[in-house]
């Protein structure tokens, strides 16, 4: 980025000093071009002025002499008739008028001379107008003045470039040094908690029917990123002389619920959480686990408010309230209804989980067990 910065910088001021160089002017090339053109055509010219005099004010023949002797003839009758009179006067004005013109014609003539080398530096300062107007594509020696005013602009901003980046490079290299320190006090501050976050959930597993568990959580330092520098991966095992690997790669559906279970269980206790939504997390586990996981639950209950979806009894006996979500296939679309449950259906609806859609009266009383433990 610095790189770019500075070569887009180095450019806009190579273009800059081009121009400002070329000092270039409002309407110069159109004045150069008219100029070229007089001064190759300088001999013609000035033999054609020359003519014009001549016929105007020569010694053999003169028009101004010719229209003084005309003025002299008509000023005696001019006070015989207004006519006369306007005449006389259109007259003077022709006089005053072709005199103004002898004058300018006699000085454009003086100052037209033969100039190669004035014609050689005109030439010059043409072809580097055509040269520059080609480069930026502009149109007239305008587009170029107004093109030099913008990259004025452009190069006030960059002109302390380097200064710039070098305040960025030190800042960024106080912000990066900050990083690291906050990310290495999170790594120790986290590091602190691994053996004993692990020893409470190995405790809990074991409760929950895993009674070889071991976990080790492996930390691995990287760049640092939103999370820290830590790279972390949970290494578990769930029997005797298995080695600690990967939770993803050796864990079972219900060791992986019950493990969730477990951390969510953990977190609660540290955390404020107003509320906890646990979906199906009792997934593969049954019988005195399921017991013991919905005990948990109901501890959990006493601190934060547990919302479960559980296929299980032993689970959803233990809640306060029990709601029954089903769908509605009676119209076009199917719409997806929950309903609570007073005491009655709570029982009927725990034992169709034990004994299916229709339970028997022994279901019916396992559910009533259940709900009473």
């Amino acid at each position: 980025e610095a790189k770019i910065l500075k070569k887009e910088a180095d450019f806009v001021k190579f273009q800059l000093d081009e121009l400002v160089k070329a000092d270039l002017s409002e309407d110069e090339q159109e004045k150069a071009e008219s100029q070229l053109k007089i001064m190759e055509h300088s001999e013609d010219i000035k033999t054609r002025f020359n003519q014009v005099l001549g016929l105007l004010n020569g010694p053999e023949y003169s028009v101004v002499s010719s229209l003084a002797e005309v003025r002299s003839l008509l000023n005696p009758v001019t006070s015989f008739a207004l006519p006369y009179e306007q005449l006389f006067q259109r007259l003077e004005s022709v006089r005053i008028e072709l005199e103004d013109i002898l004058a300018e014609i006699e000085k454009e003539e003086q100052e037209i001379e033969f100039d190669p080398r004035r014609i050689e530096r005109v030439k010059e300062r043409l072809s580097l107008i055509y040269q520059l107007l080609q480069k930026h594509r502009s149109k007239n020696t305008t587009e170029l003045l107004t093109l030099r005013e913008s990259l004025q602009i452009k190069a006030d901003k960059t002109t302390n470039v380097d200064t710039l980046l070098a305040n960025a490079k030190s800042l960024l290299e106080q912000h990066t040094a900050e990083l690291n320190k906050k990310a290495k006090e999170l790594s120790k501050s986290r590091e602190k908690g691994f053996v004993p976050l692990c020893n409470h959930i190995m405790t809990l597993l074991r409760d929950l029917g895993i009674p070889e568990v071991r976990l080790k959580i492996q930390n691995e330092t990287v760049t640092p990123g939103p999370t820290g520098s830590d790279s972390i991966e949970v290494l578990f095992s769930a029997n005797k002389g298995i080695a600690l690997r990967p939770l993803a790669q050796v864990a079972s559906g219900g060791e992986f619920s019950r493990l969730m279970f477990c951390v969510k269980y953990v977190m609660a206790e540290k955390t404020s959480l107003p509320t906890l939504i646990l979906d199906e997390i009792d997934n593969g586990v049954s019988g005195e686990i399921a017991i013991q996981l919905g005990t948990m639950m109901k501890a959990m209950a006493q601190r934060h408010q547990i919302i479960t979806i559980s296929h299980l009894p032993q689970i959803a006996a233990k809640g306060d309230t029990h709601y029954f979500v089903y769908k509605d296939n009676s119209s076009a679309k199917t719409i997806t209804h929950i309903r609570k449950l007073d005491e009655k259906e709570r029982v009927s609806e725990i034992a169709k989980m034990i004994g299916g859609a229709k339970p028997s009266t022994l279901a019916l009383e396992n559910a009533r067990e259940l709900m009473e433990r």
